[in-house]
């Protein structure tokens, strides 16, 4: 089960993932609360022990929305893809094909930019996301991707932002994966090494330092008027925006 302490959010210690954790209980701008047991975050699932997929399961857990690419998930496939007990889909944010996303990475730009340059040149994939979180399942609703950090945090931004949670709150949100993909970030390290990768450029893209998502809320004001703004812009209804309202709060 999630820890009680007194900490936002709930984070759950499981065998095979670390950055699963509930949005629940964070305040928003008109003095509701995020609901518990409406919305996880997670890295990836691959490795999740049995024993703790049924946990998540008796939480309450109805559907999986996988921002992977392709290519990972024929690597490392969810446990819940085949699931009876879990509507799964499968939206990536991008694919590793797409050019546009392969030209802007060889530049090995600040991740904050990726962020940014995500936002504005992944909009219809990100309104397929938002659409699949308005009609999901009556319970809970998962959204994950490999490290839970970078795909995850950006949806995850946009909707605490679209009802309301302060950018500031947000950012403190999305900075915790750095202690809670340690473990992971460790594994991957070395290997980075062993395959001779630029580790400064990788530690900066392991980071979850605040600035790096308060930079897309920055983005989204000034270039769309804000998060409501960007979503109606890339096509979302406000019939929509009010079913996820009403399922986060």
């Amino acid at each position: 089960m999630p820890d009680n302490s007194e900490q936002l959010p709930y984070h759950f210690v499981l065998e095979g993932a670390y950055n699963v954790r509930d949005l629940g209980g964070y305040a928003t701008s008109d003095g509701k609360l995020v609901r518990r047991g409406a919305f996880l975050r997670a890295d990836g699932l691959d490795r999740l022990s049995p024993t703790d997929q049924q946990l998540l399961l008796s939480y309450g857990l109805t559907s999986i929305i996988d921002l992977r690419a392709s290519s990972e998930l024929k690597n490392y496939p969810d446990v819940f893809a085949q699931s009876p007990d879990v509507s799964y889909f499968h939206l990536p944010l991008f694919e590793y094909e797409d050019g546009n996303i392969v030209e802007v990475y060889k530049k090995n730009p600040p991740l904050e930019q990726i962020y940014c340059h995500w936002l504005d040149e992944c909009q219809g994939r990100i309104k397929d996301i938002i659409e699949a979180i308005a009609t999901a399942n009556t319970g809970c609703t998962l959204v994950h991707c490999s490290a839970g950090k970078d795909r995850t945090g950006l949806i995850i931004a946009i909707l605490l932002g679209l009802v309301g949670v302060a950018p500031e709150v947000i950012a403190q949100d999305y900075s915790l994966s750095a202690t809670n993909l340690a473990p992971k970030v460790e594994e991957w390290r070395a290997q980075a090494i062993k395959d001779g990768q630029n580790i400064e450029m990788f530690d900066h893209y392991m980071a979850s330092e605040p600035y790096m998502i308060l930079k897309a809320f920055d983005h989204l004001e000034t270039n769309y008027g804000g998060v409501i703004g960007y979503l109606k812009k890339i096509g979302l209804t406000q019939q929509q925006l009010d079913i996820i309202i009403d399922k986060l709060t």
